[in-house]
C-alpha cells in the first residue's frame, strides 16, 4: 500500500505559549540552529533575543504570551524550525496549508519567499500594528457560525474572523465587546475562549497597519509545491503580495480549505504549530468518512522529544 501524501500545516497566533519548543531546542540541534538563525535576523530590529523571551525562566507556560512584537515573529520562527527539523529527518511535504500568520510559513516552505526577508518583515509588521492600530482581541466559540446572525445584538460590533469547522468559529472585536459576548455565552453554557492576541486581526480594526506591510519584500515566486490557503479556502496557484494582506485581513475559511484537500484523497496532516490546534480542526472538519491521519508534535503538556519520535515513525 502506498504511503499517504503529507500536508504540512502552519498555525497563526492564538495557540502560542512561553517555553513552546524548549525540549526540542535543548535536544535537537537542527531545531536549535534554525531558531537561532531566525533570532539573529529579528534581534537587530527588536533589540533583544526572541529566544530569551520565549524561554524566559521567570515565565510559566500559563502566563499570557501576547505582546505582538514577540508573538508575530516568534510563532513564525517556531513553525520554520519545526519544518527544518522534519526535513532533516527525511519528512517532506507534498502540500502546505497556512492559517493566518502561518501562511507566511507555508510560503517560505513552498519557496514563494525567503526566510531572510520574511523574519525582518514580520517584526516590522508587528511594530507597525502596535503603533498604528487599536488594541482588540479574538475569541474562539464552540458553536455554529450562524450563531452570529441568530444573536445579532450579542455580536454587534464584532466580525467573523474564522470558520474552523462546522461548530467552531472565531470572532474579532474590542475587548469590551468580547467581554460582553463571553458573559452572554457563559449564561447559555456555550463554551468560548479568548485568545492571547491583542490586535483585531481578520477585521477592519487592522486597516491602519496596511501601509508598509510589504516593505523590503522581494516579488513572490511561484510555489514549488502546492500551496493551500486558509483564507482562500483552497489552493492558490500564485500567492502574490495582495494575497498575504488578505490572509491577515479577511476571515479564515479553514474548514473549506480542509474539505478542498480531502477531495484529493486521504492525506497525512502534520500540525507544526505549538498546540496541535489545527490537527484537532482537521479531525472535526474532514468529515466522518475521511481516512486521513493527523499528526502533531508540540502541546503545552510537554513530551516533545517522544512526540517527535512517534511522529517521524508515522510519517516515514
Amino acid at each position: 500500500m502506498s504511503r499517504l501524501p503529507i500536508a504540512f500545516m502552519f498555525s497563526g497566533q492564538g495557540a502560542q505559549f512561553f517555553h513552546m519548543g524548549k525540549e526540542l531546542y535543548e535536544g535537537e540541534p537542527v531545531f536549535r540552529r534554525a531558531l537561532e538563525a531566525c533570532d539573529e535576523l529579528a534581534r537587530p530590529l527588536l533589540g533583544q533575543s526572541l529566544i530569551d523571551i520565549v524561554f524566559d525562566p521567570s515565565k510559566k507556560k500559563s502566563d499570557p504570551f501576547d505582546r505582538l512584537r514577540h508573538t508575530h515573529p516568534g510563532c513564525f520562527m517556531l513553525g520554520y524550525a519545526m519544518s527544518e527539523l522534519l526535513r532533516s529527518k527525511g519528512i517532506r511535504p507534498d502540500f502546505v496549508l497556512g492559517y493566518s500568520l502561518g501562511e507566511w510559513n507555508a510560503a517560505v516552505e513552498a519557496g514563494v519567499f525567503d526566510v531572510q526577508e520574511v523574519i525582518p518583515l514580520l517584526v516590522r509588521q508587528a511594530l507597525t500594528f502596535e503603533d498604528k492600530t487599536v488594541e482588540a482581541g479574538m475569541m474562539a466559540i464552540l458553536g455554529p457560525p450562524e450563531m452570529m446572525q441568530e444573536r445579532a445584538s450579542m455580536f454587534e460590533g464584532t466580525w467573523l474572523s474564522g470558520i474552523n469547522f462546522a461548530t467552531h468559529f472565531c470572532v474579532t472585536g474590542t475587548f469590551d465587546r468580547l467581554d460582553h459576548i463571553e458573559t452572554s455565552l457563559s449564561d447559555e453554557d456555550i463554551i468560548c475562549q479568548k485568545l492571547p492576541v491583542r490586535r483585531g486581526f481578520h477585521s477592519p480594526l487592522i486597516e491602519n497597519g496596511r501601509a508598509g506591510y510589504f516593505d523590503g519584500l522581494s516579488p513572490a515566486k511561484e510555489p514549488r509545491i502546492p500551496f493551500f490557503s486558509g483564507v482562500a479556502g483552497g489552493r492558490v496557484d500564485f500567492p502574490d503580495q495582495a494575497h498575504f494582506w488578505r490572509s491577515c485581513r479577511e476571515a479564515v475559511q479553514f474548514e473549506k480549505a480542509v474539505q478542498t484537500l480531502e477531495r484529493m484523497g486521504p492525506l497525512r496532516y502534520v500540525d507544526l504549530g505549538p498546540s496541535g490546534t489545527l490537527a484537532n480542526f482537521v479531525k472535526y472538519g474532514a468529515g466522518r468518512i475521511s481516512t486521513s491521519k493527523t499528526v502533531n508534535i508540540l502541546t503545552p503538556f510537554g513530551r516533545e522529544l517522544s512526540m517527535l519520535e512517534k511522529a517521524v515513525a508515522a510519517l516515514r
